[in-house]
């Protein structure tokens, strides 16, 4: 319980000190294939994501999902929570084909157990787009995204931090279609939102900055765009360092509005 709150509160490595150890205990105690053992190593294993450990925090989730789905079948709760989870991973590791598959078998089974409407299979819906977009199946993933949208805003409202993070990810989606006049509609909303919401120094704020200012390069507006992506800039270079690889990839936008050089652009959130 306390590893619990340190994750919380973003004590990660605390976190894994208390958590290696009830997993430790629990496995001598009660076996590996006690709930509680299958528990812990779920636990321990989203802390090392937290840490940017995927590849420890793969061998663990591979195993829980091995487990619950042998213990609790394939249609729990539990198992299909593993199941997200470690689609998650091997989405931070790069193997997008493994995270579709598992994504996939979590919104099927997300919308029968619990329905549309629902926030965990509205989130299933946003992670399986993020993938989609991943792979350039940029239309796939607009289908996905704008009903993610339309139930979040429903749900949640329009200033909750989950409705913005799917307008913004929809933004980003319109500009990869070349559909920029929408993905500058949403963009500008997304950015006065976040300014009131969070002030203009957070990382999500900056980020929308960036992407708006790529959208004003995108149509020829460069004058806007490089006002705004200076702005990001600063606030990059303030908040995370100047040799922040955020701050670098911005910088090197800033340049490519006079040299013309293309620059990679990925939202960053589900």
């Amino acid at each position: 319980n306390l590893a619990g709150t340190y994750g919380q509160l973003g004590r990660c490595a605390e976190a894994e000190v208390l958590e290696v150890e009830v997993l430790k205990q629990r496995t001598k105690l009660l076996g590996v294939d006690h709930p509680h053992t299958i528990l812990a190593s779920g636990n321990l294993a989203e802390t090392y994501r937290q840490l940017g450990r995927y590849a420890e925090a793969e061998v663990l989730q591979v195993d829980v999902l091995k487990q619950r789905t042998k213990l609790l079948g394939v249609d729990h709760p539990s198992t299909i929570l593993a199941s997200g989870n470690l689609a998650a991973t091997y989405s931070q590791l790069g193997r997008y084909a493994k995270a579709e598959v598992l994504e996939v078998e979590v919104l099927k089974q997300r919308t029968k157990l619990l329905g549309v409407e629902h926030p965990d299979t509205i989130l299933a819906s946003a992670n399986l787009a993020a993938t989609y977009r991943q792979f350039g199946r940029y239309a796939e993933a607009e289908v996905l995204q704008v009903e993610v949208l339309k139930r979040r805003t429903k749900l949640l409202g329009v200033d909750h931090p989950d409705t913005i993070l799917a307008s913004g990810n929809l933004a980003v989606t319109y500009g990869q279609l070349g559909r920029h006049s929408q993905a500058k509609s949403l963009q500008d909303d997304v950015l006065q939102r976040r300014t009131r919401l969070l002030g203009d120094r957070h990382p999500n704020t900056l980020f929308t900055m960036w992407s708006l200012a790529l959208t004003y390069k995108e149509t020829q507006r460069h004058a806007e765009a490089l006002e705004l992506a200076t702005k990001a800039h600063r606030g990059y270079v303030e908040t995370l360092g100047e040799s922040h690889p955020t701050s670098l990839k911005v910088a090197a936008f800033i340049a490519s509005l006079t040299a013309e050089q293309p620059v990679d652009h990925a939202e960053g959130g589900r």
